[in-house]
């Protein structure tokens, strides 16, 4: 029992802290003006996301990560997808609470089924 207790730790030890993926994502109808996806948290790194705008859609559909802060939340990157257009993108982020958020072309836009997520 000892030598398991023993190599058991030794491998831990090794193996250092476990990386984890937490994701926000999110889906969007077309009658939906604008959605939001589960807030995660990041330090240092790099997030990477990816939008879909299915060809069904009738509008640009704008797939983007934002950072949620005091006051008005902070656009971080994003990318505006054509009806059927899948596209990913990365962004280094420091340490903070962030969520993807796809978005209709236009002011209270409407016409876009599709779906995204950002990746820690």
């Amino acid at each position: 029992m000892k030598k398991i207790l023993i190599s058991g730790l030794a491998a831990a030890m090794m193996m250092g802290g476990s990386a984890y993926a937490v994701t926000s994502s999110v889906s969007i109808s077309s009658t939906s003006s604008g959605v939001d996806g589960n807030i995660i948290s990041a330090d240092y790194g790099t997030i990477q996301s990816q939008g879909t705008n299915n060809a069904s859609s009738t509008n640009v559909l704008w797939s983007e990560l934002y950072q949620s802060i005091t006051g008005p939340d902070t656009r971080v990157g994003g990318v505006a997808l054509s009806p059927g257009a899948t596209q990913s993108f990365s962004n280094s982020v420091a340490a903070g609470n962030f969520y993807h958020h796809l978005d209709p072309d236009g002011a209270y836009a409407t016409g876009c089924n599709g779906s995204g997520y950002s990746v820690y």
